[in-house]
């Protein structure tokens, strides 16, 4: 376990949720800080830069908006890289140049986009490491067309359980950033196509393979995040960081979080104290109305003897 956490040192990172306080990302930071390599956000500006309708309502406060800057000059002050984030999938080449001011003014580390919006960030900023976003909604036949204006490349569904396509990436000259929460259907077209296909998805799925193999198809536990950095050390894959998603949900959802995925906590634990956090290893919506529905075992027993077909 020793050799585990310390290869996750300064290697997580977090998203910036407006439902934790300053005093309780001063927690975060003081008992995880060695662990984390930075924090992504969306610029408070408007809306259209806010995938989550809550986050929109919520910045429409100036406390929020005051609480937020606050937070990122706290991890700041904890050595902790700023990612600022633009890339909500209706976001257009006219919102980013909008938003350029506002990185400059914030002296980010990091910027995760979109790729048809690459081009523009990189003349802005040349000098950044520039993350080719999960929204981009990457598919094993488009590896090669990745802009190598990127350094980095966030992964997630199927990739984390494909060791040749994470070779292919690094091959192209590629760092990773595993996504490994964020619990999306494998056959999903991307969140372009909203909620309703989301759900129409989850229910064909479910249909088809049942619940207890979706969810330990689509969850990511911390042995199988284990078996992953094991795959990456041996392949000799740059690791940029490991991605949680946690931007909606308060202090208990990401201590637990980063407990479970840093420490290796036994997802048991979790499990006995409320079904509700079967979402700490899987975020999606779909699957809130089945958490009670789970079956801890038959999940440890699919995930054990491993996936002959990717949904």
């Amino acid at each position: 376990m020793d050799k585990y956490n310390e290869r996750l040192k300064k290697k997580v990172s977090i998203g910036l949720s407006l439902e934790l306080s300053l005093e309780e990302y001063e927690k975060i930071f003081d008992n995880y800080g060695e662990y984390l390599h930075s924090l992504y956000f969306s610029p408070p500006l408007d809306g259209k830069y806010h995938s989550r309708t809550k986050i929109t309502t919520q910045l429409q406060n100036p406390r929020n908006k005051k609480k937020l800057f606050d937070i990122l000059e706290l991890a700041k002050e904890n050595d902790i890289l700023l990612d600022c984030v633009l890339n909500r999938p209706t976001i257009r080449l006219c919102d980013v140049e909008q938003a350029i001011p506002f990185i400059e003014t914030m002296k980010v580390d990091q910027i995760t986009c979109l790729q048809e919006h690459v081009d523009l960030i990189d003349k802005y900023f040349p000098d950044k490491d520039l993350i080719f976003s999960y929204n981009n909604d990457l598919n094993p036949r488009d590896i090669n067309n990745i802009s190598k204006k990127f350094g980095t490349v966030v992964v997630a569904k199927s990739f984390l359980r494909t060791p040749e396509l994470l070779r292919k990436i690094a091959t192209n000259g590629f760092k990773l950033k595993p996504l490994v929460n964020n619990g999306c259907s494998y056959n999903c077209q991307g969140c372009k196509t909203g909620n309703i296909e989301c759900q129409n998805t989850f229910d064909k799925n479910l249909e088809k393979y049942g619940l207890n193999y979706l969810y330990a198809l689509q969850s990511f536990y911390p042995f199988e995040l284990e078996e992953l950095l094991n795959i990456i050390e041996e392949e000799k894959i740059p690791l940029e960081s490991i991605k949680i998603s946690n931007r909606t949900d308060g202090y208990s959802y990401l201590n637990k979080c980063l407990d479970s995925y840093i420490n290796g906590t036994n997802p048991q634990k979790y499990i006995d104290e409320h079904p509700q956090n079967y979402r700490l290893w899987s975020r999606l919506g779909a699957l809130n109305d089945h958490l009670f529905e789970l079956d801890s075992e038959e999940i440890i027993k699919i995930k054990e003897k491993g996936f002959k077909k990717h949904v």
